[in-house]
């Protein structure tokens, strides 16, 4: 019997290197929107800044996240 899929937490949080990238991503949208609060006329430019290296860091957890499942069932697609 095979090891159970892992989650998308256990995915965001582990190896270290996977938790550094997510608090980094999330101090990097919490400094956009504090930001964008302060400065209203440069919301547009904080919120390019903040979604691109989210946009990168979703899909690198997507894969990871497909890797761990796809290593728990052997490949198998089912």
């Amino acid at each position: 019997m095979s090891e159970a899929p892992h989650g998308w937490f256990w995915t965001i949080s582990h190896p270290m290197s996977h938790l550094l990238g997510t608090v980094t991503i999330n101090a990097i949208i919490l400094a956009a929107v504090v930001l964008s609060v302060s400065f209203p006329q440069w919301t547009w430019l904080f919120f390019v800044i903040a979604v691109i290296p989210a946009t990168v860091w979703y899909v690198a957890m997507m894969r990871a996240l497909k890797r761990n499942r796809e290593g728990a069932d052997g490949g198998a697609d089912t």
